[in-house]
C-alpha cells in the first residue's frame, strides 16, 4: 500500500514529555516511536496510522470494551498494564459479538441496554460483561500488546480496559491505532 509517512507532533515533542524521566525510558520510547508505527503498518497492512502519547493519572476507560478502530496497538511504559480478557468469556448482550450487532433485534434493543448500562457503577458494569469464570489478563510494562477493534474484519474485537491507578502512580501509554481510509 505504500509507505506511512509521520502526521503527529514532531518526535521532540513527543519525547519532551518524559525529559524528567530515566534515560533508558526515554531511549525506548524513542525507539519505539521510530519502528512500532512502521512495524504496525507493515503487519495491519495501514496506510493511515493515529499515534497518541498520553501521560495519566487516572483509569482512562474503566468500562471493559472494543474499540470501534480496526486495530490498536498499546505500551505501557510506567504504571499498570492494560487489562483483557480472553475470546469468548464476555457477556453477550453487554459487549455483543460482531456477528448479531447489525441485526434489527440488537438495534432495538441497543437503546434499552446503552440506558441500563448508562445508569450503573463502572464495578457494576464490569461484572455483568464478564461471563463467571473469565479470568482478567494484565499486560506487562513495556509489553507490546495488539488488539483487534471492532472494526476489523470478521472480528469481534479485543475486550479490555484500562487498569486501575492508585494515588501517585502515572501510566505514560502509547497507543497506535489503524485508522480507516475513509475518515
Amino acid at each position: 500500500r505504500g509507505a506511512v509517512g509521520w502526521a503527529g507532533p514532531p518526535l521532540e515533542r513527543l519525547l519532551s514529555a518524559v525529559a524528567s524521566g530515566p534515560s533508558v525510558l526515554r531511549e525506548r520510547l524513542r525507539e519505539d516511536l521510530m519502528t512500532l508505527p512502521r512495524e504496525f503498518a507493515e503487519l495491519t497492512g495501514a496506510s493511515k496510522l493515529r499515534v497518541q502519547l498520553c501521560l495519566t493519572r487516572a483509569q482512562k476507560c474503566p468500562r471493559f470494551h472494543v474499540d470501534k478502530v480496526p486495530a490498536r496497538l498499546i505500551v505501557t511504559y510506567t504504571g499498570p498494564g492494560t487489562e483483557f480478557v480472553a475470546s469468548g468469556w464476555t457477556n453477550p448482550l453487554i459487549l455483543p459479538l460482531e456477528s448479531v450487532t447489525n441485526t434489527w433485534a440488537w438495534r432495538l434493543l441497543g437503546s434499552i441496554r446503552d440506558n441500563v448500562a448508562g445508569g450503573v457503577s463502572n464495578e457494576r458494569y464490569n461484572a455483568m460483561a464478564l461471563l463467571p469464570g473469565a479470568k482478567v489478563e494484565q499486560a506487562s510494562s513495556p509489553d507490546v500488546l495488539l488488539l483487534k477493534g471492532a472494526a476489523w474484519p470478521g472480528s469481534n474485537g479485543a475486550v479490555h480496559r484500562s487498569p486501575p491507578v492508585d494515588e501517585g502512580q502515572t501510566r505514560l501509554i502509547l497507543t497506535i491505532d489503524v485508522e480507516d481510509d475513509d475518515e
